[in-house]
């Protein structure tokens, strides 16, 4: 992580200090993705799972933060089969699988 910062940023990568106690997000950065991603999701009738990856990488987090996201807002989302499967999860990585996630209703 060191190395990439530098090789990214060369004036402020120099006093990048890795600190057992910060975060790798803070927690403005990850609560404002959360508002970010229910807007985008509740703004229409839903959104693939595939566009909520796309939508975490735009935004510069990994598919595991918009799962947790997803997971937190459980009692007001649901997963619908596109692809006529059942459902064990998101399949935020699986691009085999499609699913829509939308507000219950």
């Amino acid at each position: 992580m060191i190395e990439a910062k530098w090789s990214v940023d060369n004036e402020r990568g120099k006093g990048f200090r890795l600190s057992n106690d910060l975060p790798l997000f803070s927690e403005v950065e990850i609560d404002d993705y959360e508002t970010k991603l229910k807007n985008f999701i509740f703004e229409s009738d839903g959104k693939t799972n595939e566009e909520i990856r796309d939508y975490g990488y735009e935004n510069s987090f990994l598919p595991k933060h918009s799962n947790q996201i997803l997971k937190k807002l459980e009692n007001e989302i649901e997963i619908v089969s596109i692809d006529g499967k059942d459902i064990k999860g998101t399949y935020l990585t699986n691009k085999s699988r499609q699913v829509l996630i939308k507000r219950k209703i």
